[in-house]
């Protein structure tokens, strides 16, 4: 009966490693396809802290599963895990903001801003900050956390104008038909568009399961902006699950 308990816990151990190791693989590899658009080094980072907490709860089950407690282990790694929170935060807060910034904030690159006093053109947007070019050609770096807490003034000549949707296409779509319906909805809204700029989708980025596509629209009005937005986000998620249906 010993025996067999001692195989059982060897075998359970065993499992665990093995689960562990196929579960740190598999998210290091899905957290690198899913931020691939960023920049590397902060993919690289993020995959290995994932990679490393899997780690960490496989070797803790591991180690109570062959009978060894693992209280005190756990409340330093609480600790531990605390501190690395704190000590990120800033990081974390820039990191998410960026992903705000791309769809509701009124600029992209080439325009110009002003933020906490600083004037510039943005020639950079990363994970972390945006880059801005002042009229001295001096460097600026703005914390992308400082674009939800600030007011931004976009001085771009008719920069009230563009609408900006970025849109993830699955590779499994037919991307000419998907083109041709999102254009077609667009063409249904045209008592918004200013008749002097047509829509345009353009790739920016092509990969093996989807691409990245932008979608540019020109209102005639401030105040339809908003609402056209809205009505043509809604338009293009009802064509992606059409699409996605009929595959």
């Amino acid at each position: 009966m010993v025996l067999f308990d001692n195989v059982y816990v060897v075998l359970s151990t065993i499992i665990i490693i093995a689960v562990t190791y196929l579960g740190a693989k598999s998210v290091g590899y899905m957290i690198k396809s899913v931020t691939r658009f960023d920049v590397p080094i902060v993919t690289i980072h993020i995959a290995r802290f994932a990679s490393l907490l899997i780690w960490t709860l496989g070797v803790l089950l591991a180690l109570e599963t062959i009978g060894i407690r693992i209280d005190i282990l756990l409340v330093m790694l609480g600790l531990g895990g605390l501190a690395a929170i704190l000590s990120f935060k800033e990081v974390m807060q820039n990191f998410v903001a960026k992903y705000f910034s791309d769809i509701y904030l009124p600029f992209k690159i080439e325009d110009e801003i002003t933020v906490l006093g600083h004037t510039g053109k943005v020639i950079g947007i990363n994970p972390i900050c945006t880059i801005l070019l002042d009229k001295d050609e001096k460097i600026i770096s703005i914390p992308n956390s400082t674009f939800i807490k600030e007011p931004v003034v976009n001085v771009t000549t008719a920069a009230w104008k563009e609408i900006i949707i970025p849109i993830m296409v699955p590779a499994s779509i037919d991307f000419a038909e998907f083109e041709a319906d999102v254009l077609k909805a667009s063409n249904k809204l045209k008592m918004y568009w200013d008749e002097n700029f047509p829509p345009r989708l353009n790739v920016k980025e092509r990969h093996d399961n989807s691409m990245r596509v932008e979608l540019t629209l020109m209102v005639d009005s401030p105040k339809k902006k908003e609402t056209a937005s809205a009505e043509m986000n809604k338009r293009i998620m009802e064509i992606l699950a059409k699409a996605k249906r009929g595959h």
